[in-house]
């Protein structure tokens, strides 16, 4: 006999949306594919998009770049406007939006840019269920999605693979200038992405990230192993900020992202893809290397007591957890 299906409240199964839905959505990234018929891996938490988060950037079967943007609640103008800016920064070629509930307007302008633009929208209403009570799990509605046919039949296409080249080529450059200058840079390998990511060899939960989009560039150190353990460690660095910028010579920008669960520290380059000549591509390689060589010098010696920091912060949050 069939089970009875039980509605809850999105808030009440995932109560944040960044630290507790998106951390799902990464990790069970197949239950979203199912549903919207396109291959998706290779998903990454709050990747750098200017002075913004991508929620999740993805791949498809072909490679290309997908943003997914989550909205646990009522769409509006401020995520439309977020969902657009990351596909054109990115050179996505594919955005989905996840959300509870869909405005007429939104879905209408999403139909709109399926049939005026080369992009693929998807426009997906997410639903807490449960049968019996079992465990919650997302109940995924598409409610509007690209035409294939009418996109190749009117020209339109999503093919960024001139883009994606020269990502490719950029970083080949890169990492053959740098490569004899640190581990870091020997573990590296090409990619078309926007960005370059490692695990540090030393420090847990502890990335150097290099970011390269259309109008500017970084290097970045990712802290992303949970919420506390992350801004325990950036404030701790953040209070020696005055040293660390003195130490380094470099204008740092520090961003705890309190909206999110990861924290960033970065310098930024007012370069890009888009703004510079093949040509004079070695100029920013050379720079974005500098900096990063730098920054494995430089944060070499504040981590250690700043992780020390992080770990007690931990310990006590765990220890109120039980008590509570």
């Amino acid at each position: 006999m069939p089970g009875q299906m039980e509605f809850g409240a999105l808030r009440d199964v995932w109560p944040h949306e960044a630290w507790d839905f998106t951390v799902w959505l990464q990790e069970n990234i197949e239950a979203l594919e199912e549903r919207i018929g396109i291959g998706l891996c290779d998903a990454e938490r709050e990747q750098a998009c200017g002075s913004f988060s991508v929620d999740l950037v993805a791949r498809d079967k072909f490679g290309h770049l997908v943003v997914i943007e989550n909205q646990l609640q009522r769409t509006d103008h401020d995520h439309l406007g977020k969902l657009l800016t990351y596909m054109s920064m990115l050179e996505a070629s594919t955005a989905i939006w996840v959300a509870a509930d869909f405005r007429p307007e939104h879905i209408r302008a999403i139909s709109w840019l399926n049939d005026s633009t080369p992009g693929n929208f998807y426009l997906v209403k997410v639903e807490a269920v449960r049968i019996d009570g079992s465990i919650w799990a997302p109940l995924f509605t598409v409610l509007e999605q690209p035409s294939v046919d009418l996109k190749a039949a009117s020209g339109l296409r999503s093919d960024n693979s001139n883009a994606e080249e020269e990502r490719f080529d950029f970083w080949s450059g890169l990492i053959e200038m740098a490569s004899a200058k640190s581990q870091f840079h020997a573990r590296l390998k090409p990619r078309s992405y926007h960005f370059l990511k490692a695990r540090s060899l030393k420090y847990q939960g502890v990335y150097f990230e290099y970011v390269l989009n259309q109008s500017q560039a970084w290097v970045g150190l990712y802290l992303d192993k949970g919420k506390t353990y992350n801004e325990a460690v950036f404030d701790e660095l953040f209070e020696q900020r005055e040293a660390i910028e003195r130490e380094s010579g470099l204008i740092i920008k520090w961003d705890r992202l309190n909206h999110c669960s990861a924290c960033r520290i970065s310098t930024v380059f007012d370069e890009g893809i888009k703004t510079m000549d093949r040509s004079d591509w070695p100029r920013l390689q050379e720079g974005l290397v500098g900096a990063m060589t730098v920054y494995e010098q430089v944060f070499d010696q504040f981590l250690p007591k700043a992780i020390s920091r992080a770990r007690d912060a931990e310990q006590a949050a765990a220890y109120a957890d039980n008590i509570d």
